[in-house]
Parts: structure tokens; C-alpha cells; sequence
């Protein structure tokens, strides 16, 4: 029975008195009840929470956005007072398991206990809520006390969200199921809260880390999948040694205990005649497999080798003819193998997906192995994954049930779908037909949710989070990076940071979870940590156009525009590609070399924002008057506003010289609790602006604000030791 950790927000509700309005009234009673649940049922979708069971007159929900279970928590008691239905509140963020359609766990028990302090109209939550949501300038909170529950072993703080239409318990009066209250800390002590902090939320889990990982010996289980040569006169056969590689790397990060090595760093190792031991050592792993395929004539054989590290010693050894036993067969054995040899408590669900015939056909395995061969994460154009998309489209001619390739055909058009001048419509339309057939024939493949989340989330953000949750079920290390960038995205700066965190601990050996605490650190103007961390990530050999650009971004931040340039020619694409075109125009831009930056926009066709900004600024304001409207027209036209339409907005005024306007949306962006991207104080649309009084105090909140966040990360992060 499978069952996975979520960080997630538990509500609990329930009428107050319930047994009391049966008494005097049954049918009063359970019409009162039809619009308790109905009003549930209706609102909790809405701010993408689930509803996970009735207990009577009481619900339980989750939601996977603290912010959206309290806006919801809010419209419902809106509700409920209209109907003159006494119903009470109680919000924890923590970490909990969902089991099938069931939720366990402490975060659960603490919700629960909350709520049984509340009086009808209250909203009353955990201090690990407030955190989350503090920033929120519509949202005013009152301390009740620290109180410890029955059956928790740690206090909790408790708080009341404190509104005209909401009501407050009398701290001094307060009941509910715990044992003693413990009284509210002294001024002399606020000095410790970030230490406090911690210790709390490691102590309740709510940072989840801890409680999420594995025991002690199976966190140590680390393996390296070295490139299986080929040793075959043939070099054709070269990429069936790549892709079985690939696929077997693959197939163990499926693993949820294992930490598996990126083949990013180790394709590096290829040629450098490095022993086992120096390997192990460079690369921290307990584990090294490593294997042959040799074609003689007309029989080709795989050997496969794996070595326990600790002791040198070969621990499984298996030789497959590949004759007699297909790739599939092979693949299997080689995955199934390791797994019971290593010392992992794996899942019953893992095992299986690790026993899983991925297709009935060997040709079209053969033709998916040579499409991994030549994909590359890390490229994102179709021209980049033409011969990618070509094999794959042969697999699935081949065996038109191969759920695999249509997923990896829903990540490479995906992929293409996010570059700068690309067709975005038109290939999220051909990415979204390929994930919704994988889906359709292996629901649990955890890839194409994640496809279809980055899109849903691009049309209105928020809206694919389930999405990514579904996949972090299916495999614990998928979905941690896109939940990260939806709440940075969202200004919920601390729960970003755990989902990086969370990823590190759950897939150490993937950049994903590095880079996202670089943008961490990037965004409360800690640049010099993200330097650092973006550079170490490049020198392992993770070179993506992603982490470049994040590289490119802090030097703009920190005014090394000779950095930014030399990183562009040295890593990044071709100058005349589009990635390599935009980057080169972005940096002459912030250096304000006009001309020279027009040059690329022009390259590009890019006519938006950017351009008139250049019109502007070379004599020509009719015609940057005119770019600056379409490029206003084109953002007021999209449907749903995220934060980075109104941060264009706030820019182009500024930039036009209608300060009141641009004032409007930078207070429209501080009411959302946003922080602003990290660059701010350099982009060249403010500098008319700049040395505005009003602008300077807005960027003064924004410095403040992350000047809090600046300390709890550097707190928290320190705790953790990351290796960089």
C-alpha cells in the first residue's frame, strides 16, 4: 500500500454545538449540516485545497499553499456567519503522510488540537502558519500563548487571526485538548527567535527535513552509474551502451532512499583513467556499478559489475547475452539486482515500478535508448532534440502503447516551449497531447504531471500544484523543484526554501535543489552565496543556459557586466542563437550601451518592453511611446495577473515617466507581500524613478523585508551544512 510525505497545510472545521442543535432541532440541525458541507465543497477547490474526510459535523482538508488555506479559512467564515453557522478553524503547516486517500501524522493531531481551542468565528493557527504568511499585509495576527497538547511532545504556539469579522478566544479563558498552557515569552528573549525558530520547526516538523528523510544507513546509500563502455569494433553500437546507461540511472532514481549521481558529472569521468577509489572519494558514494556491452559476430553480451566501496569489493556481478535476453529483460535484471543488493528499504511500489516492462517491443526500446543517448536536458530547442524526437517518434511507431517515449516527447516539446521567440502555444499544444497519452496509458508515470503543471501553472498560477503533488507521490524526488518555484514565484520566500532543501535531501546528487537556494539567496540580495553556489554547480559540469543565466543575473546584480559577457562566450550557446542573442542584448541593456543592445533585440524581433526602453533612450520617444503601449495592452490582455505581469507594468511607467501609475502597481506588488525580482536596484527602467523619495521608501520595505528572510535562511541553512 503506497503512502508519501507532503509538507501541507491540515485544516480542521467543525460546528460548534453541534449535538446541542440535534437535540433541539433534528432537521434545523441537518440542513444547517447540508450547507456546512456544501459551502466546504464548494470554496476548498477554489484556493486548490482537498477535501480529505467528514467526521460528522467536523472536516479535515489539506491544502499545499499555507496562504491559500488561511484565504480560504477567511471566504468560509464569511460564509458561515452569513448562514449564522457557529463553526471554529484550526491551520497547521507540517509535514504529514497521505496514504491513499488518507492523511496521517503530527501535523494532523496539532490542526486538530487547534481547532478544539476555537469559539464560533475563529481562525486560530499554528505559529509555523504565521511564519509562512506573516508578510501579508491584510493579515494581522494575536498571540494566545504557547500551549502543549495532549500527545504532542513540544509546545506549539498558537495564534488568532484577527479581523473586524472574526472573533478571538479570551487567551486567559481558552480551552481545548491540552494539558497546560505555558505563558507568553519575555521581551528579554525575542533576541533567540531565529534560533528558536529553528529549533522549533526541526522539533515539530514542520521543516520537514529531518522527519522526511530516510534512516541514518539509508540516507548513506549513494551509487554512481559509471558509462557502460562499448566494446565493440562497431561504434554504432555506442549508443546502446549510452542509453542503457541512461536508462539504468534512470530506473534507480526511482528509488526514494538512494542518491544516485547525476550523468551530467559522471559522462565527465570518461577517458581520465581515474581508479574506483578516487572516483568514490570525488564523488562521495558508497556504491560504483559499471558495465561492458560487447557485440563478437553475431552474439552480444553485458556484463555488469557493482562494487561496495567501503571495502572494495565486488558484491554482484551478472554477464547477460543479449541474444537470448532482450534490452527489457536485461535492463530489468540490471535495476532489480542492485536494488536487493544494496541496503535500502525500498517500497513495495518502487520494486514494482522497477519491474515494469516498459514496452513489448525490443526494436522500439532500442530506438527509445537512442533517443536518451542523444537527449540532453539541459537543450531545449527542437532543432537541439531533432534527432531525440526522431527516434522517439520511431518507438512509438513501433509500439504505439510506449508510455515513456510519450513522455519524454511531452518534455522535450515542453522543453522548446520556453525559450525566448518560441511558438509557446503552439508546442505546449503538441507537449500537452503527449503527456495526457502517457498518462493515459501509465498513470504513474510522475514526468508528464509535471508537464502539464508548468503549463497549467503558466495560464493561472496556483492552478498546478496538484499536479506536482501527484508526482511528488508518485516518485518522492519528482515535483520538489517546480512546488519551489511556484512559492518563490508566490513571495512565500521560507516554504520555496524548504522545497529546495527538500530536494537536496531527498536527491542530493541533482543540481535542482542547489540551484534553488542560489535563487534563494539571490532574491534577498545575498548574491555573494549564489555566486558562489551557481559557480561550484558550473564547475561540476552543469553548464545549462538555466544556471548560466542565474550565474549572469548576480553579476548584473553586483555590477560585473565583463563577468557576465565572458560567462556568455565561455558557456553559453552560440551568440547568434536566441538564448545566446537574448543574453548578449539583456547585458548591454543594464550596461546601458543602447546601441549595441539594439542590435540583439533587432536579431531577436523582439519588440516589446526592452526595445521602446532603447527608443527612449537613443532620442526616439514616439516611437518607444508606441512599443511601451502594445507592450501595455499585451499584459493587461492576459486574463490572469501573476506578480511578473504587474513587476512590467510598475517597470514600463516608470520608465514612461508616469510615476503615480507605476507607484499603483509597485503597491499593488507590496500588498502581495511580493518581494520584487533581486535586481531591482540595477534595472534600468527605474532610473528615472530612482532617486524619487517614494520609490527609495518602497525599496527600503523590500530591503527590509528581505533582510528578515536574509537571517532565517542563513539560520536555517547553516544548521543543514551544505557541502558548497
Amino acid at each position: 500500500m503506497s503512502q508519501t510525505r507532503l509538507l501541507a497545510t491540515s485544516m480542521f472545521v467543525d460546528i460548534v454545538g453541534y449535538t446541542d442543535m440535534m437535540q433541539r432541532d433534528e432537521s434545523a440541525a441537518l440542513t444547517s449540516l447540508d450547507k456546512f458541507k456544501s459551502n466546504l465543497e464548494q470554496e476548498i477547490p477554489k484556493f486548490n485545497g482537498e477535501i480529505i474526510q467528514y467526521f460528522g459535523d467536523g472536516c479535515l482538508a489539506i491544502f499545499y499553499s499555507a496562504l491559500e488555506a488561511v484565504s480560504c479559512a477567511r471566504q468560509l467564515q464569511k460564509q458561515w456567519q452569513d448562514q449564522n453557522l457557529p463553526v471554529r478553524v484550526g491551520l497547521h503547516l507540517g509535514d504529514l503522510v497521505k496514504k491513499e486517500d488518507n492523511v496521517y501524522g503530527d501535523s494532523v493531531n496539532i490542526a486538530s488540537r487547534i481547532e478544539s481551542m476555537g469559539i464560533p468565528g475563529s481562525i486560530l493557527l499554528s505559529d509555523s502558519i504565521r511564519n509562512s504568511v506573516k508578510n501579508q499585509p491584510d493579515l494581522n495576527f494575536q498571540l494566545l500563548g504557547s500551549f502543549e497538547f495532549k500527545n504532542v511532545v513540544e509546545p506549539i504556539k498558537v495564534y488568532g487571526l484577527h479581523a473586524d469579522d472574526l472573533t478571538l478566544p479570551d487567551a486567559a479563558k481558552v480551552t481545548g485538548k491540552f494539558t497546560s498552557k505555558k505563558t507568553k515569552s519575555s521581551s528579554l528573549k525575542k533576541w533567540l527567535v531565529p534560533i528558536l525558530l529553528v529549533i522549533g520547526l526541526l522539533a515539530v516538523g514542520y521543516y520537514g527535513l529531518i522527519s522526511n528523510s530516510p534512516p541514518e544507513s539509508e540516507i548513506d546509500s549513494s551509487i554512481a552509474v559509471l558509462p557502460f563502455t562499448n566494446l565493440s569494433e562497431d561504434v554504432d553500437q555506442d549508443y546502446l551502451s549510452a542509453g542503457f546507461t541512461s536508462e539504468i540511472n534512470h530506473q534507480l532514481s526511482k528509488i526514494e532512499s538512494l542518491a544516485v549521481i547525476s550523468q551530467t558529472i559522471t559522462q565527465q569521468l570518461v577517458g581520465q583513467n581515474k581508479s574506483f577509489s578516487e572516483i568514490a572519494k570525488e564523488l562521495d558514494v558508497n556504491y560504483i556499478l559499471e558495465g561492458t556491452i560487447q557485440k563478437a559476430g553475431e552474439r552480444t553480451r553485458l556484463i555488469t559489475n557493482l562494487t561496495r566501496m567501503k571495502d572494495n569489493k565486488l558484491i554482484w556481478s551478472e554477464e547477460f547475452d543479449l541474444n537470448e535476453m532482450n534490452l527489457i529483460e536485461a535492463q530489468i535484471q540490471v535495476s532489480t539486482g542492485i536494488a536487493e543488493k544494496l541496503p535500502l528499504n525500498i517500497s513495495d511500489r518502487n520494486f514494482s515500478a522497477l519491474q515494469k516492462t516498459p514496452t513489448s517491443s525490443p526494436l522500439a526500446y532500442e530506438f527509445y535508448l537512442k533517443a536518451l543517448d542523444s537527449f540532453d536536458d539541459w537543450l531545449a530547442s527542437l532543432r537541439q532534440n531533432e534527432t531525440t524526437i526522431r527516434y522517439l517518434e520511431k518507438a512509438i511507431s513501433l509500439d504505439a502503447n510506449f508510455a515513456q517515449a510519450y513522455a519524454k516527447l511531452a518534455q522535450v516539446y515542453h522543453n522548446a516551449s520556453t525559450l525566448v521567440g518560441a511558438d509557446f502555444e503552439q508546442l505546449s499544444t503538441q507537449s500537452l497531447h503527449y503527456a495526457n497519452k502517457a498518462i493515459q496509458l501509465d498513470s504513474l508515470l510522475p514526468d508528464p504531471y509535471i508537464v502539464i503543471g508548468r503549463y497549467e501553472n503558466y495560464k493561472n498560477m496556483g492552478s498546478g500544484l496538484k499536479l506536482f503533488s501527484k508526482a511528488n507521490e508518485l516518485d518522492p524526488k519528482a515535483g520538489l523543484f517546480e512546488l519551489y518555484e511556484y512559492y518563490r514565484g508566490e513571495g512565500e520566500i521560507i516554504s520555496a526554501f524548504e522545497y529546495a532543501i527538500l530536494k537536496i535531501q531527498r536527491d542530493p546528487k541533482s543540481p535542482y535543489g542547489y540551484i534553488g537556494v542560489a535563487e534563494t539567496h539571490s532574491q534577498i540580495n545575498n548574491y555573494d552565496r549564489s555566486i558562489e553556489i551557481l559557480e561550484h554547480l558550473i564547475g561540476e559540469g552543469f553548464k545549462s543556459d538555466y544556471i548560466v543565466a542565474n550565474l549572469i543575473n548576480n553579476y548584473y546584480n553586483v555590477g560585473k557586466f565583463d563577468n557576465a559577457i565572458t560567462l556568455i562566450n565561455k558557456y553559453v550557446i552560440p551568440r547568434d542563437s536566441l538564448g545566446g542573442l537574448n543574453r548578449m542584448g539583456i547585458t548591454n541593456l543594464f550596461s546601458r550601451n543602447w546601441e549595441e543592445a539594439e542590435g540583439y533585440y533587432l536579431r531577436l524581433n523582439n519588440k516589446d518592453m526592452d526595445l521602446a526602453l532603447i527608443h527612449l533612450n537613443t532620442g526616439r520617444e514616439k516611437s518607444a511611446n508606441a512599443l511601451f503601449q502594445a507592450a501595455i495592452d499585451r499584459r493587461l490582455a492576459i486574463e490572469t495577473k501573476g506578480t511578473w505581469q504587474f513587476r512590467d507594468l510598475s517597470r514600463i511607467y516608470a520608465a514612461m515617466g508616469e510615476f503615480e501609475t507605476c507607484y499603483e502597481y509597485l503597491d499593488i506588488l507590496d500588498e502581495r507581500g511580493d518581494l520584487h525580482y533581486s535586481w531591482i536596484h540595477a534595472d534600468p527602467f527605474f532610473d528615472r524613478i530612482r532617486n524619487k523619495k517614494r520609490f527609495q521608501e518602497f525599496c527600503d520595505r523590500i530591503t527590509e523585508k528581505k533582510e528578515m528572510f536574509r537571517r532565517q535562511i542563513q539560520n536555517l541553512e547553516k544548521d543543514l551544512n551544505l557541502d558548497i
